[in-house]
C-alpha cells in the first residue's frame, strides 16, 4: 500500500509540474529566462517537489485537469520560495534552478499584484530578503580576499 501511495504522489507531482510548465510557458517575461542551461521543466519539477515536501497540500484540487488558478500558482511559488529561503539562510549555495524559482516568483507576483496583494507582497518580501542575504554574503567574501 505504501508503494501505491508513493507512486500516486509521484504522479501528482509530475502532473503539477506539467500544469505549472504550461502556465508559465505563455508568459514572455518568464520565457526569456529559460534560454540557458536550466530549462523551465527543471524549474517546475523542483517546484512540484517543494510543494509536495510534506505530503499532498490540501489547497490543491484532487485532479488538476491542466488548470490552476492564479492563487494556486502563487501558493506554489510562495511555498517554494519559503523553503529555498530557509536553505539560503543555512548558508547553502542555491543552484541556478533554485535561483530561477525566485526570479519566476517575483515576475509572476508583480504581474498579479493587484489580484492577490497579500501573497504577492509576501513573495516580493522573500525575494528582496534573499537578495539582501546574497549581497551580504558576497561583500563578506570580497572583504576576505
Amino acid at each position: 500500500m505504501a508503494f501505491l501511495n508513493a507512486l500516486n504522489q509521484q504522479w501528482e507531482k509530475s502532473n503539477l509540474s506539467q500544469v505549472l510548465n504550461d502556465k508559465f510557458k505563455g508568459n514572455n517575461q518568464i520565457r526569456q529566462f529559460f534560454t540557458g542551461a536550466t530549462n523551465l521543466n527543471s524549474v517546475t519539477c523542483m517546484m512540484a517537489s517543494l510543494v509536495y515536501n510534506e505530503g499532498r497540500p490540501d489547497w490543491l484540487p484532487k485532479r488538476l485537469n491542466n488548470n490552476l488558478t492564479d492563487e494556486q500558482v502563487l501558493n506554489c511559488l510562495l511555498i517554494s520560495c519559503q523553503l529555498l529561503f530557509i536553505k539560503a539562510l543555512q548558508k547553502t549555495e542555491l543552484s541556478q534552478c533554485e535561483r530561477l524559482i525566485f526570479t519566476l516568483a517575483n515576475i509572476w507576483a508583480n504581474n498579479l499584484s493587484s489580484k492577490n496583494s497579500y501573497i504577492c507582497k509576501l513573495i516580493n518580501k522573500v525575494c528582496y530578503q534573499l537578495d539582501e542575504i546574497t549581497i551580504q554574503t558576497r561583500l563578506k567574501y570580497k572583504s576576505i580576499i
